[in-house]
Formats: C-alpha cells, structure tokens, sequence
C-alpha cells in the first residue's frame, strides 16, 4: 500500500489572491499524484489544510484535490474549523462529534484523530478521544496500527 501526505497546505494564507503560492504548491503536488509513476492508493490531507478555516478555502481545497486518482481523507490542524472542513469534504467520517476515524485495510487499520480544540494553537487530547482510540486499537489487537 503507498500513501501520500499531504500537509500544512494552508489554502487561504493570501487572502483575495486567485495565483497564492500555497494554493499552486498544493496543485502542484496533485498533478504530480495524478500524473506521476507511482500512484497512491490513498492521500492523506493533513492540518492545517487553510490557514483561516473559512468555507471558501475549503471548497478551493477540495476543488485542488479532485484529480487525485484515490481517495483523499482530510483531517484538521490548529487552523482549521470543523464545520467548514466537513461542508467542504461533507463525506468526512466523525466519532463522538470529532473528526477522527478509522481506515480499514487488511495490513493496516489507519486511524486519523483529532486533536483541534477551538481557540488552543497546541490542540487537545480529551478523555473522549482516548477512549475512541483505545477501542480502536482493541478492535483488532493483534495488528499494528
């Protein structure tokens, strides 16, 4: 299995700018996705995804990753906002009201968590969410994750 991360894209960084550097790294690195020789069976879309959380930027950052020839998983940084992350990417998983999720593969169950807490620049790691990865992580004890 190869997966591409993609992070820290902070699609909206210049505001009102349609050529934002960010914005044409992030295509640049879809195009390669698309076009280059190995392919990925999954991307993950990792923190920090715009640099303000507005809507806008998601709907541009979801527009940037279509080409990509798997399926993308966004997942939040300090920067993002949930509501908007999940109107922009509205297939998004959540557990317990968070974005986090579970990725099942025979080799290897990949979980994505989220530690956004509103308003922190270090994010948050509640009781709640370690309770989700401890069952998680029970459900197939014997394989790595």
């Amino acid at each position: 299995m190869l997966i591409a991360q993609i992070t820290d894209t902070h699609v909206g960084f210049d505001r009102g700018n349609p050529d934002e550097a960010n914005f044409r790294r992030l295509t640049a690195a879809v195009r390669h996705l698309a076009e280059g020789p190995n392919r990925p069976d999954l991307v993950l879309l990792t923190g920090d995804l715009t640099e303000f959380g507005d809507g806008d930027s998601y709907v541009r950052l979801a527009e940037a990753v279509r080409p990509c020839p798997c399926p993308v998983w966004p997942m939040v940084g300090n920067h993002d906002a949930r509501a908007a992350l999940l109107a922009g990417f509205p297939d998004t998983p959540l557990a317990g009201g968070f974005v986090q999720y579970a990725l099942e593969f025979d080799a290897l169950p990949l979980l994505v968590l989220y530690t956004l807490e509103p308003g922190r620049h270090g994010g948050a790691f509640c009781a709640d969410r370690a309770a989700w990865l401890k069952a998680r992580l029970a459900e197939r004890p014997d394989v790595p994750a």
